[in-house]
């Protein structure tokens, strides 16, 4: 079926009768999500549970021309890189050396669906009255996320801190190679004491991820990250110390810029909380076991059609 909706699922197994009510019953009868989603993780964790597995948190947008379904809004949408109408699911898979699976999921509601004038939609969509606003989180060692996550400094404060995360970034996320004096601009006398502390004068501006690769000396290792359906998943990588910049000035604490280079060229960029003597081989199964989430996505959009 090319359109995975209630419609043509009923066309195809019922009959063009049952079309009505099979789309009365996915939007109005309720059925007990939690209890299979509970029972999919108890059969789940004795086949790919382990001490050193990943657990990850993404986003998935999916693309919407209407302004009425549950959750749609303008806001960043991964698949076609800019702000458009979409909804975003948040999604926590999880990935090890025995198999992956996503665990669970809900759908993102932007915090202008709390507002008065979204009342009457929220009745219409059956949204639960004791729902709030939020923002956007099995054994195992690593939480793994994408940029949408990543680019969230609250919420990679929020994680446990017996975990370690790889978190992706964007290319533009701006660091500095080395921690830069900031201090208090002198009082002129005039006006109110200043009170946000800048960069003091001649120290090193930040950098993009993407500048640091190009122009920083980066030792590259050539690795096997894994080995694939059609051979070796080769690329060159390399970690760098860097201070995250937040709003101009450098974090407090330095993190890990794990750096991956394709033999295409292509690059990606993530952060890491792992500890600085973390041997470069541990850090290489971080980013392959981020990847099952997207074929759990690709898996999902091409089976039941969760873009639909």
């Amino acid at each position: 079926m090319k359109a995975k909706s209630a419609e043509p699922v009923a066309l195809k197994f019922s009959g063009k009768d049952d079309v009505r009510s099979l789309q009365r019953f996915m939007k109005t009868y309720l059925w007990d999500h939690g209890r299979m989603e509970a029972k999919n993780q108890v059969l789940l964790s004795p086949l790919i549970a382990d001490p050193q597995g990943m657990i990850n948190v993404d986003s998935c947008e999916f693309t919407k021309k209407g302004k009425e379904s549950v959750g749609v809004s303008r806001q960043y949408c991964g698949p076609i890189g800019k702000v458009e109408n979409c909804q975003l699911g948040v999604f926590v898979s999880y990935s090890s050396e025995k198999g992956y699976s996503l665990l669970t999921g809900r759908l993102y509601m932007p915090e202008i669906w709390f507002s008065p004038e979204y009342a009457q939609r929220r009745k219409e969509n059956l949204v639960p009255e004791d729902l709030v606003f939020q923002t956007k989180l099995f054994a195992g060692q690593w939480i793994g996320c994408d940029a949408t996550f990543g680019s969230d400094i609250h919420f990679l404060q929020s994680l446990p801190k017996d975990y370690y995360y790889f978190a992706d970034v964007r290319s533009d996320t701006q660091v500095f190679l080395k921690k830069p004096r900031v201090a208090l601009p002198s009082y002129s006398g005039r006006g109110r004491k200043p009170k946000r502390l800048h960069l003091v004068p001649g120290q090193p501006q930040p950098k993009t991820v993407a500048d640091m690769a190009r122009f920083a000396k980066c030792r590259w290792k050539s690795v096997i990250l894994a080995e694939g359906a059609k051979g070796p998943i080769v690329a060159k990588v390399t970690c760098l110390r860097v201070y995250p910049s937040r709003n101009g000035l450098p974090q407090d604490v330095p993190v890990w810029l794990f750096i991956r280079k394709t033999p295409d060229g292509k690059m990606k960029f993530s952060f890491s909380n792992a500890p600085i003597d973390m041997p470069l081989s541990e850090m290489c199964k971080a980013p392959m076991m981020r990847w099952p989430i997207e074929q759990c996505f690709e898996e999902g959009k091409g089976q039941p059609g969760i873009d639909i």
